[in-house]
């Protein structure tokens, strides 16, 4: 008898450490997660055709050691507000010539290949062509006819790169509060994908 309760005790403690390293996994996942990434919302157009408007999800926090790639999608300081970020394309890196002539992108007076899906523009930018200093980048909309400018951002502004969504609020239902705040707007869909490469 004393035996069986020796057993049954052992099996209750092999079930109980079990839920323990799972909770303390689940602890450390969270506080990781946390740590490493920001929740972002699209809004606006500029991303289109792959990066849609009211797509949520998250993106990788960018630190002083992060190298930023040619074809990152970032979320960079906008303006004053420090809730919203906008979100581009890095075209241009650090003490490059960037020039965007009828849709192709010369860097350094070479073509360079453009591996996504992106929205042509009629015409050219008022500006063609951008010579950046140390530490900026030159940020592009994939939706080019959308994009009045690209914007040119030191890397100190720059908060996160790529990352996934996971859902897209529906931004023309009724129920939305506002077209600015999509948080009480119903989902539309939930799909996952890199925000990298687009759907």
């Amino acid at each position: 008898m004393a035996k069986e309760k020796k057993e049954n005790k052992k099996w209750y403690d092999v079930v109980l450490d079990i839920l323990l390293s799972i909770g303390i996994v689940l602890c450390v996942t969270l506080i990781v997660f946390k740590v490493s990434f920001i929740k972002v919302v699209v809004n606006g157009s500029s991303m289109n055709p792959k990066i849609e408007n009211g797509d949520q999800g998250y993106m990788v926090k960018v630190g002083k050691n992060t190298k930023i790639e040619r074809f990152d999608v970032v979320a960079g300081e906008y303006g004053i507000n420090s809730n919203y970020y906008i979100i581009k394309r890095v075209l241009g890196l650090p003490n490059e010539t960037v020039k965007l002539y009828d849709n192709e992108l010369y860097v350094n007076g070479e073509l360079v290949e453009q591996t996504f899906s992106f929205i042509s523009k009629t015409g050219n930018f008022v500006e063609t062509e951008w010579t950046l200093g140390d530490n900026e980048y030159l940020l592009v909309g994939d939706n080019r006819a959308g994009t009045i400018q690209p914007v040119v951002e030191k890397k100190s502004e720059i908060i996160a790169k790529n990352g996934f969504s996971y859902s897209t609020f529906d931004v023309t239902s009724p129920k939305c509060a506002s077209s600015s705040d999509y948080a009480s707007c119903p989902i539309r869909d939930r799909n996952w994908y890199w925000f990298k490469n687009g759907k």
